[in-house]
């Protein structure tokens, strides 16, 4: 029974074929039956994308009675969307065009390129039909470009595919010129765009026609802004279908021409003349003829006729349009490369940023107080249009920017001080942002202070709050005043705790008058992410004066953070579709600065306070904030525990040779280091020690190399000839003659028969034993030598080693060879012990930098 055929699971394929039976049976309306429920048609679509139920994959462990019904199911799918589209009804027409256009991107490659020209015919009577509705017609060219893209897929059918899109631009110029829809105008201009990225030759010939037809929808300035975007990105993408650098360079000059002349009327009267007569000269060069008019004569007649009508609406939306298609001129990707006039851009948006609705002595008769009310209303638009322009000069030139680098600074150091405007002053930031990471160190040391300032001044000003850093002016503080007293030595107890004991008054207890303006979350955020970009690129610079204060208002913003509570959305006046920042925003970018400022310092000053930050926020499960404190904690790891190779303490006496030293080293570390997680040690090539021992003398310490060279080389000179003991009086006389830097000498033991040798060895580190051939018993050679190895020992090995040594003289009779004295350079060189370490073992604390050569006394 068919009620009772079960499938396996939801991944079965019989499932498919019966799934989209059921569609076609219940969802789908017929010739006769009326459409139902039209809204079901996006369930319809759904399910289609969802189970891939056009998609025909078939693989070889299919039966072949299962493919057989799954393309039984598409054939009858298709002649169902067919037929709904060969309907008279506008609604039953609707859904067959909307479902074509769904099959044409779900359906295998074998079906669409048997079928897509019967498709693209039955779309395109339906494109060219003027009885149809507009829902319809919106319909087609929605369909008829999912088809388009779909065919420039097939590099084999690119050749038929030009032949096709061919027929389709006259209609959809018709529908730009006829029809009064915006929905219809939309639906045009996305088939356009779709022509000049898939088949940019079908539009060739009708290049002037098709640019003139966009000319008089921005000119007119009666569109909506969506629809302005859309327009401007259509002009943008023109040059592509002819795709050579004439083309691009003739567009970017025709659009600012048309700039120019609507500025000229704005502005008239408001700017300085020197600044207009400088852009209209680099323009148009002497001697060089100017384009075409945008659009050619039917621009031009839309933009001079009407002057009246033209004065009422207002021209902001077209200048603000053409400078954004600039943009994309600048970003888009195109085909050759071409000659971008920078420095015409740049006076461009100078000329738009110095105008602040300010009217000059001269200009007071001429204008009225409702003129200079309509320009200021416009300003700020303008404003952000020209700090577009100016990123996207940034991004399309990159490094080539840098003989306009300082046209650039000088730009927005002036700017900075004049915006007071929150979304403009964010939009300023984020140029800073660009330019910092475009252009690196250089660029850091010319905006740094106005960066740092405007982010002080913009951070500081939170209202009936006691913040670390002064408002505004009292910018000046000393970092070294702020800076906790439990910072300023090593070894003391944690400051972890800081954070509750300074609730009250901040992290850094300085506080700021109460009554201060509420700077926009956005605003802050902004500029919080100005001074990462300026950390990253310039924190390692120690010698900047505005360290201190970042890092100590970082910490504060940070702290303040979390004792914050929500915040009301706020309203994005220019751009309203994106979402409103809030406080967890807010805390994200502090924790994010915040990060920039431990990584590019050597020394952190706040790194505990950060730390346990970092803690608190990766207990918020879930969250974007617990994601990036859990890559801090980790990014921190190398400044919480530093790996480095540990220093080696001594190294056996028994090394006549530099290559016999090296395997000492390499014993000694070896032995500390090389263990698995449960003690045993790790099995290891050969070789591999000795190569992880030479890697450590050759990037450690080239002086210990040196030392181990000359003493070798004398402990071998010596071994050569017999030498005697000394008598106890010389020996003494040794004793008291030697400094108190004598563990950097070398002390000569001699016997006291000139004909005996001796041959050195040693079992443990640290301890000598003197094997004769011809023992001769001296008490009082004894004595003396442990007098001398006192001497050494006190001042050279660790306490702990030299009670080892007293033991092991009591029993043995050692003797101090140039060995142990090499150990002695070793030591000192290294770690710098005075002979006073028995009577001192800990040191006296001293305020002052660690590494410095006066920290340590």
């Amino acid at each position: 029974m068919a009620a009772f055929d079960h499938f396996g699971d939801m991944y079965d394929v019989a499932l498919k074929p019966r799934l989209l039976n059921t569609l076609i049976s219940d969802y789908l309306p017929t010739v006769d039956h009326p459409f139902s429920n039209p809204s079901e048609l996006s369930k319809v679509v759904s399910l289609i994308k969802t189970h891939s139920l056009l998609s025909e994959d078939v693989t070889d462990s299919m039966e072949s009675k299962q493919i057989k019904a799954w393309k039984v199911s598409v054939t009858s799918w298709v002649d169902r969307v067919l037929l709904l589209l060969s309907s008279h009804s506008p609604d039953k027409r609707w859904a067959g065009i909307s479902l074509l256009g769904v099959t044409c991107e779900e359906c295998n490659s074998d079906r669409f390129q048997e079928s897509y020209i019967v498709w693209f015919q039955k779309l395109l009577t339906s494109l060219q039909s003027p009885e149809d509705s507009h829902i319809v017609r919106v319909a087609a060219c929605a369909s008829i470009s999912d088809l388009l893209a779909r065919l420039s897929g097939f590099p084999k059918l690119k050749k038929d595919g030009s032949a096709s899109a061919v027929k389709v631009v006259q209609p959809v110029l018709k529908m730009l010129h006829d029809d009064n829809s915006e929905e219809v105008w939309e639906a045009a201009i996305h088939v356009i765009c779709t022509l000049i990225t898939s088949f940019p030759f079908s539009i060739q010939r009708h290049y002037d026609s098709v640019e003139s037809a966009i000319a008089v929808k921005l000119v007119s300035a009666g569109c909506s802004h969506d629809m302005m975007k859309k327009l401007a990105h259509c002009l943008a993408l023109l040059p592509k279908s002819k795709g050579d650098e004439e083309s691009w360079s003739v567009m970017l000059q025709t659009i600012l021409i048309l700039i120019n002349d609507q500025l000229n009327l704005k502005f008239e009267g408001l700017e300085e003349d020197y600044i207009r007569k400088e852009f209209n000269g680099l323009l148009i060069l002497p001697g060089k003829q100017p384009p075409p008019p945008l659009g050619g004569h039917v621009s031009t007649k839309e933009a001079s006729g009407n002057p009246t009508k033209r004065s009422k609406q207002s021209r902001t939306s077209s200048v603000s349009t053409l400078m954004s298609s600039c943009c994309m001129l600048l970003t888009n990707a195109y085909q050759v490369k071409v000659n971008v006039p920078v420095r015409l851009l740049l006076v461009l948006v100078e000329r738009i940023l110095m105008v602040n609705g300010a009217l000059p002595e001269m200009s007071l008769p001429f204008m009225t107080a409702r003129q200079q009310e309509n320009i200021c209303s416009e300003l700020p638009v303008l404003h952000m249009c020209s700090l577009e322009l100016l990123t996207a000069i940034i991004k399309a030139t990159g490094s080539q920017l840098l003989p306009h680098a300082a046209s650039i600074v000088r730009l927005i150091t002036k700017y900075f001080k004049t915006c007071e405007l929150p979304e403009i002053r964010i939009k300023v930031y984020s140029v800073a942002k660009i330019l910092l990471i475009s252009m690196g160190v250089g660029m850091a040391l010319c905006l740094s202070k106005e960066v740092v300032d405007n982010a002080i001044a913009d951070l500081s000003t939170i209202e009936k709050k006691n913040v670390g850093m002064p408002n505004g002016s009292n910018t000046d503080v000393s970092p070294a005043a702020l800076q906790p007293a439990s910072n300023r030595k090593r070894k003391h107890s944690s400051t972890n705790g800081s954070l509750q004991e300074n609730e009250a008054g901040g992290v850094l207890g300085v506080e700021i008058l109460k009554k201060c303006r509420v700077a926009p979350i956005s605003l802050r955020i902004a500029a919080l992410e100005a001074l990462e970009a300026l950390l990253t690129v310039a924190g390692a610079l120690k010698s900047q004066q505005w360290r201190s204060k970042v890092d100590s208002l970082l910490i504060t913003i940070a702290t303040d953070s979390f004792r914050e509570g929500s915040s009301s959305e706020e309203i994005n006046v220019f751009q309203k579709k994106d979402p409103a920042a809030t406080a967890t925003d807010l805390q994200l970018a502090a924790l994010r600065a915040l990060l920039a400022s431990f990584l590019s310092a050597s020394r952190p000053p706040y790194l505990s306070q950060g730390l346990e930050l970092f803690r608190r926020g990766k207990q918020q499960t879930g969250t974007k904030l617990a994601e990036f404190c859990a890559h801090a904690m980790l990014t921190l790891e190398v400044l919480i525990h530093p790996r480095a190779l540990p220093l080696v303490d001594y190294v056996p006496p028994n090394n006549d040779t530099f290559r016999e030293t090296q395997f000492s080293y390499r014993d000694e570390y070896v032995s500390r280091n090389n263990n698995t997680q449960f003690g045993f040690p790790q099995a290891e090539p050969p070789g591999s020690r000795e190569n992880q021992f030479t890697d450590y003398l050759a990037n450690g310490d080239d002086e210990m190399g040196r030392l181990w060279t000359e003493n070798t080389k004398e402990t071998k000179e010596s071994s050569e000839v017999a030498t005697p003991l000394p008598s106890s009086a010389n020996i003494q006389e040794r004793s008291e003659m030697l400094p108190e830097s004598a563990t950097c000498a070398d002390v000569e033991m001699r016997t006291a028969d000139n004909d005996s040798e001796t041959t050195f060895k040693s079992d443990h580190p640290g301890e000598s034993v003197a094997q004769f051939q011809e023992p001769v018993p001296s008490q009082t050679s004894n004595a003396t030598v442990i007098d001398i190895r006192r001497v050494v020992r006190d001042s050279t090995l660790p306490h702990n080693e030299a009670n080892d040594l007293d033991l092991a003289s009591k029993s043995k009779s050692p003797v101090q060879t140039s060995d142990t004295n090499l150990v002695q350079q070793f030591a000192v060189k290294k770690f710098g012990d005075s002979v006073d370490d028995e009577y001192e073992p800990f040191p006296e604390i001293v305020d002052g930098d660690p590494d410095s050569d006066s920290g340590s006394e």
